[in-house]
């Protein structure tokens, strides 16, 4: 059990008792976690936000659209729905991100609190006109593979924004681990907003919670492998190149890396099949971005790009119409990942 885990549980179990929550915000202080000074204020939940709609019921906790009385501004309140730990986890690693990391991609958090029931709460921007990746994709004027000085290559260049992002996180110590179309919020002229839905991230500096079950509420064809093998000590960065891929080979070719619809069939295909090439589907997808795309999605987290930073480079080299580097995309790297599928170790 971390420290964070013991304070809030002590927080919960008195919830009526501003000491615990006051020792915490000392201790989280001390640490230069901005956080502190959220949990010093015991302004009730009710003085400080009015209630608007549901944004969303699904999951641990509640998502409010609400209105800050005090910024007079319209934010996302997240509610856990009962004083226990398994509800309070992830809006507690929503936070973790937005103390960790400075980015304009990564929504800064706005307020944080433990209401009358001892659930947390916390408050983040909101915008009227986003909307997600997923929906982008559907729509008729994206689709077709993207090209280097084009203006298709719009969500290229979203997705090689949506990678500086990660690896802000990443140098954190922090990996997103469920990426999707469904986690990039963007705007209706497909500019990145933010990428959002950091509550099942991984703390790569702490030890991995032995209770804590690895995370499939992504959308299952997104994940890496590593994910449905449940392999807890496999994940890092290399976890989200893979879902940056997956969403990329959906730019290229209007379809999921593994079309199956129930988790079943999504499973097996993950762990065992290669996807189709994309320009077997799309002849006149790029070869860089096949490339890079092919990269990201090999099953192995060794065989990808390390980490979102350097797959971000690559695909602004390609929007700048310069060579890729993806090592291992060649003959020889296709004849080693051939030779360890037949002969394992």
């Amino acid at each position: 059990m971390t420290p964070d885990q013991t304070f809030l549980q002590d927080i919960i179990a008195h919830p009526d008792d501003p000491a615990p929550r006051l020792i915490f915000a000392d201790w989280l202080e001390e640490r230069g976690d901005p956080r502190s000074a959220f949990l010093r204020d015991l302004t009730p939940l009710a003085d400080r936000f009015e209630r608007q709609q549901h944004i969303w019921l699904d999951g641990p906790y509640a998502g409010w659209l609400a209105r800050d009385r005090r910024r007079e501004q319209l934010v996302a309140l997240h509610i856990a729905y009962r004083p226990d730990w398994s509800c309070q986890r992830q809006i507690w690693k929503e936070t973790t991100v937005a103390a960790r990391c400075r980015h304009p991609g990564l929504r800064p958090l706005l307020d944080l609190g433990v209401n009358d029931q001892g659930c947390l709460f916390a408050a983040l921007p909101i915008s009227e006109e986003a909307t997600v990746l997923a929906h982008l994709l559907l729509e008729e004027r994206y689709a077709g593979p993207p090209r280097a000085g084009a203006d298709s290559s719009v969500l290229v260049r979203l997705l090689r924004d949506a990678s500086a992002v990660v690896a802000c996180a990443h140098d954190q110590g922090i990996v997103h681990g469920r990426l999707s179309p469904s986690s990039v919020l963007v705007s209706l002229r497909a500019e990145l907003l933010f990428v959002v839905d950091w509550g099942d991230a991984r703390l790569m500096d702490e030890p991995p919670d032995t209770t804590e079950e690895v995370s499939l509420s992504g959308v299952p064809p997104y994940l890496a492998p590593e994910l449905f093998a449940g392999k807890a000590g496999a994940i890092g960065p290399p976890t989200d190149v893979y879902g940056l891929g997956a969403i990329l080979y959906h730019v290229l070719t209007g379809r999921r890396p593994f079309p199956a619809e129930r988790l079943i069939e999504v499973v097996p295909q993950v762990l065992e099949q290669q996807p189709v090439r994309p320009r077997a589907l799309r002849p006149d997808v790029p070869p860089d971005l096949e490339t890079i795309c092919l990269r990201c999605l090999a099953k192995a987290p060794g065989e990808r790009y390390p980490g979102a930073g350097v797959l971000g480079e690559d695909l602004d080299r390609f929007l700048n119409g310069e060579p890729v580097t993806p090592r291992g995309a060649g003959l020889l790297g296709r004849l080693s990942r051939w030779w360890r599928r037949r002969f394992p170790p």
